[in-house]
């Protein structure tokens, strides 16, 4: 049976982010991603321009994913659970998108440039920034973390979360779910919880 257009595109993706994850994208041919896609090399270009296209959709589609993800969880009602589901989305994401993460880590300063697409990553990238800057500020604003500038704490809960996923990805990832969440959220109200509310 002839596989659906959602499928291709998808299996394309997939196939793409794992060797681009074992061979760098320089070093990963359109021949290989068809092969290990199991579709022609002409059907890789009825989807994808380029290879670079395919890397960069394959950025995009991911990062929105994990953009959609925080949407719904700043619908919960509890500050606190809102904060621990944010972390918690944010490493479960990286635990079942681990190629897209290794790629965004290792190569991303040899990203091939491609007109128009890097603004629109900008821009999700800007999405997920306010998304975590109006947590901190509803944080604030319950008593629940100190005052201060929100985007800084945003940058530095950020951080938290970014650092903590390199090093579970690059060195053995041996913490559970649970444990880097947990030091996560601990790491960031150390310094930003307010002790006095």
């Amino acid at each position: 049976m002839e596989k659906s257009n959602v499928a291709k595109h998808s299996g394309i993706l997939k196939a793409a982010l794992t060797l681009f994850s074992e061979k760098g994208f320089d070093r990963t041919t359109v021949d290989e991603i068809a092969s290990r896609a199991g579709v022609g090399k002409g059907t890789i270009y009825l989807y994808f321009e380029t290879k670079e296209n395919i890397l960069w959709t394959a950025i995009e589609e991911g990062l929105s994913r994990l953009g959609q993800a925080f949407e719904q969880i700043a619908q919960e009602k509890l500050y606190a659970q809102q904060l621990k589901q944010m972390i918690w989305a944010h490493f479960y994401f990286v635990q079942n998108n681990q190629e897209l993460f290794e790629i965004l880590y290792k190569e991303q300063l040899r990203f091939p440039k491609k007109e128009g697409i890097e603004d629109r990553l900008l821009q999700i990238h800007l999405k997920i920034h306010r998304q975590f800057t109006q947590l901190i500020q509803d944080g604030m604003r319950q008593n629940y973390l100190r005052p201060g500038d929100p985007t800084y704490f945003s940058a530095a809960l950020a951080g938290i979360l970014s650092h903590l996923a390199f090093h579970w990805l690059f060195n053995g990832k041996t913490e559970t779910l649970a444990t880097m969440v947990d030091t996560a959220l601990s790491l960031f109200l150390a310094g930003a919880e307010n002790k006095r509310s």
